[in-house]
């Protein structure tokens, strides 16, 4: 070997370091990243967007679509076009259990994760909330049940902490909302 000639061997190490150090530099210029402003409310609902802001995947643009039924409103919220998160609102027959709120709602299993005050019970995929109205007063007569929201995600992951966070504001919002007088919009 000629002294002044580094080896093929450290050409190859000095290649392999050159690449090492700018494999991050190019992966985090290729990560997707969040072009729009994570919403404030969702479908006439004021939401945290740092409760929201988690569940929330990259891309361009954000819109929400609602749908009304019997006793129940939807809002489908989508990214580029594709429907992200879901969330509804729904009366169902007094003294009803998050159990079984749970066992028929998508996202969520009666078995997952409860509050200790029975309140909410979420998992990493969804979760649901007992409605407590501020005033109980404004309740129209002619509803005789318990007021629950619903919240799931698709096509991304999210923490069961951050579905918790979520469900808790989400829910807390709608306790002053024209839903507790019996009207889902």
């Amino acid at each position: 070997m000629h002294p002044t000639k580094p080896s093929p061997r450290v050409r190859i190490t000095a290649s392999a370091a050159t690449a090492f150090i700018l494999m991050p530099i190019v992966s985090a210029c290729s990560d997707p990243i969040r072009e729009y402003a994570t919403p404030d409310a969702l479908c006439g609902v004021k939401v945290s967007p740092r409760a929201l802001e988690p569940l929330m995947p990259p891309g361009a643009e954000v819109s929400s679509r609602e749908k009304e039924g019997s006793g129940a409103r939807r809002c489908d919220v989508m990214v580029d076009g594709k429907t992200v998160l879901a969330t509804a609102v729904e009366w169902y027959e007094g003294g009803s259990s998050l159990e079984y709120v749970a066992a028929r709602t998508v996202g969520v299993e009666p078995g997952d994760k409860k509050t200790t005050d029975k309140r909410y019970l979420f998992s990493d995929t969804g979760a649901i909330g007992l409605v407590q109205c501020a005033d109980p007063d404004k309740i129209d007569r002619d509803v005789d049940g318990d007021l629950f929201s619903s919240a799931r995600i698709s096509g991304q992951s999210a923490t069961e902490s951050e579905f918790k966070a979520f469900i808790v504001n989400y829910t807390e919002a709608l306790s002053d909302s024209e839903a507790c007088n019996g009207d889902i919009w």
